[in-house]
């Protein structure tokens, strides 16, 4: 659950529906719809959600290794 600054409410709002972006910077970033209005709101991730984002990453790019190894792969 991602929070961001809603300019339509004036406060913090929950994030719906939200996907992570890149920055033109290329810094992490959540996007997505504020729960109340609906606007189109996004928000940087925090450290602790980077390290998290980074660790995914590399689990997912291992496990393709993997399925490359056994053949299972298309």
């Amino acid at each position: 659950m991602a929070l961001a600054y809603c300019i339509n409410c004036k406060k913090k709002q929950v994030i719906k529906e939200q996907r992570i972006i890149y920055a033109h910077n290329g810094q992490p970033m959540y996007q997505g719809k504020c729960y109340v209005c609906g606007i189109k709101i996004q928000s940087f991730l925090s450290v602790n959600d980077r390290i998290l984002l980074k660790y995914n990453q590399t689990e997912r790019l291992k496990q393709k290794e993997g399925e490359d190894e056994n053949g299972t792969d298309i």
